[in-house]
Formats: C-alpha cells, sequence, structure tokens
C-alpha cells in the first residue's frame, strides 16, 4: 500500500540534516572514503630507521665525516616494508676538496652526471646519489639512497639523470656510434626509407646526433657503472613485403667484419642482429593489425653500444 506523501515529508524531516541517523551515516561514508584512499595508495607510516652500512661508507670514502638520517617510505603491500627507505648524508667540506672527491669517485666507479643544481654531481652504486654545491669557500654535500617503493618525489638527481662521459668514455661512444651509423644508413637506404639526420647523420659523429644522448648503464658482469647510446629508426613497410627475401638483401650490406645472426622469435617475422667490438645493431619488422582489419608491417633498425664503464684513464690522443 502506496504511503502518503505526507507521511514521507515526515520521515525526511525526521531523518534530516541534523538528525542522529543522518550523522551516523555521515560518519560511515566519511570512514569508508578514508579507508578506500589509505587502501589506493598503500602508504605505510614513515618511521625512522638504521642508515644501511654500505651506504654510510660509500659516502664517507669519499666525503669524510657525514651526518646520517634515514626513514621507512614502503608500501602496505610490500611483503618487508621496512626494506623501502630513504637514507640520506650531509657535510660541509672547503671548497678546495670537490676536486679530490671527484676523483675518488671515478676511482671508486661513481659516474659523473648533468645537474644544473649542483657543481658536482655523482651516480654511485646501487643508485647511490651525491651532489655537492660550491658557495664561496666552501661546499654543502648532499648524498641520497632512495629504496621508496611508494614514488611520492623525484631523487635528489631526478628520476632519469643524464651521465656525463669521460675523454676516455667518449671516445668509445663515438667509435661505436662512427662504426654504426654508415651500416645503419645503408640498411635504411636499401629498406627505401631516409635516415633521420638527429639519429644518424651523414657524418657518422655523435656530437651531431641531437636525439642520442648518452645514457647511463651497467656492464653485464661486473655491474659497473658506464655510459652507452641507443637510437632507433622506424619506418613502414608495404604489407605486400617478401619478409624473407628482405632480409636476405639486407644481410650482406654490413660487410665482413660484422657478424649477422639471424633469430626467428615468436612475434616478428625475422630479426637480424648484427655485432661488432663495441656495438649491436637490431633489425627486425613486426606485422600489426588494426581494429578495422587493417595491417601494416613495421621495420625497426635500432643500434646501441656497449656499455663503457666510468675510467680515470684520459683519452687516447
Amino acid at each position: 500500500m502506496r504511503r502518503s506523501r505526507s507521511s514521507e515529508f515526515a520521515d525526511a524531516r525526521r531523518d534530516g540534516v541534523g538528525s542522529v541517523p543522518f550523522r551516523r551515516r555521515r560518519r560511515r561514508i566519511v570512514s569508508l572514503v578514508v579507508l578506500s584512499l589509505l587502501v589506493a595508495s598503500g602508504c605505510a607510516a614513515q618511521r625512522p630507521t638504521n642508515t644501511p652500512e654500505a651506504f654510510r661508507q660509500a659516502v664517507t670514502a669519499l666525503v669524510g665525516p657525514a651526518t646520517f638520517s634515514a626513514k621507512t617510505c614502503g608500501s602496505l603491500f610490500d611483503g618487508d616494508p621496512n626494506s623501502a627507505l630513504l637514507a640520506k648524508g650531509t657535510s660541509t667540506v672547503p671548497a678546495s676538496s670537490v676536486a679530490g672527491i671527484r676523483t675518488r669517485a671515478l676511482a671508486a666507479g661513481w659516474q659523473p652526471q648533468k645537474h644544473g643544481g649542483f657543481t658536482l654531481a655523482l651516480l654511485g652504486p646501487d643508485h647511490y646519489q651525491i651532489g655537492v654545491r660550491v658557495t664561496g669557500d666552501s661546499a654543502v654535500v648532499r648524498a641520497e639512497l632512495d629504496r621508496c617503493s611508494v614514488r611520492t618525489r623525484s631523487s635528489m638527481l631526478g628520476n632519469a639523470p643524464l651521465p656525463i662521459p669521460e675523454p676516455g668514455q667518449r671516445q668509445s661512444l663515438e667509435r661505436a656510434f662512427a662504426l654504426a651509423t654508415p651500416v645503419v644508413r645503408e640498411l635504411l637506404r636499401a629498406a627505401g626509407v631516409a635516415a633521420r639526420d638527429d639519429l644518424f647523420p651523414e657524418s657518422g659523429s655523435m656530437s651531431d646526433a641531437d636525439a642520442v644522448p648518452p645514457e647511463n648503464c651497467r656492464t653485464p658482469n661486473e655491474g659497473r657503472l658506464g655510459v652507452t647510446w641507443r637510437a632507433v629508426a622506424k619506418a613502414e613497410l608495404p604489407v605486400s613485403t617478401d619478409v624473407a627475401g628482405f632480409f636476405a638483401r639486407l644481410t650482406p650490406i654490413p660487410g665482413p667484419d660484422w657478424t649477422v645472426a639471424p633469430e626467428t622469435p615468436r612475434d616478428d617475422p625475422q630479426v637480424n642482429v648484427v655485432t661488432r667490438e663495441g656495438v649491436r645493431i637490431r633489425v627486425h619488422t613486426t606485422r600489426q593489425t588494426s581494429g578495422e582489419g587493417g595491417a601494416s608491417l613495421e621495420l625497426r633498425v635500432s643500434a646501441e653500444s656497449a656499455c663503457v664503464p666510468v675510467t680515470t684513464t684520459p683519452a687516447a690522443p
């Protein structure tokens, strides 16, 4: 039986905004919203923790005595929230000692980095970071180890720091680039594609390749810090391309000084890996189908140098 409109109005007045039932419902709703936000963020409470001894030793070996602190910054979903931490170290040293810090860092395998906010920026083992800012006769040294599993901030040197190659590293990168560029350009030409000058310039000089900056890397075996470069050229081929014949035409292009190793991964019609000491070129095609039923054949020619570890050895003349 339908209730009268006057009864509905009476119920509304009884359970209105100021009523006890309404306030209880509001508290439940607020509690659920807060709980949902906590679950979504997954943030565990931050608390002071011990500074890892390896980090402490690595920093003091370069800068001398420093003041350290650390706090947890993990997630509720981590197996061990205490393993996620942010450790910091600070020290004030004479400005004249910065050159010595840099020399010791290179000897210990730290890679210099580009950073406008620091006079000297260094990336070390296990993602340790050091930034030195000189003001007058003194320099403030900041060190950081960021193992936070919840990303709420950028690390001290940024999330994608750019290395500054040492002279010996630069020479190795340039040599690899000069070897790879004419081969890549010829492979693209055989495919009917023009090479981009900001990726693979006709000069073959890395200094002319504006879109190919050096990158941080680690050597495969020792895990030492170093620098590399990577570049990828893409083009669309006719869907009717005979892929096997296409690769047969490309195979002899690199020449006898290169090793060509054909591969056939599951998702690619064919892949050729072309290698020479210090450089690797990968040529592959991928056939794709769009939602409208169309098809395309993408060609990718990628090249990269081997990871060149940091060294104090100067470049050869």
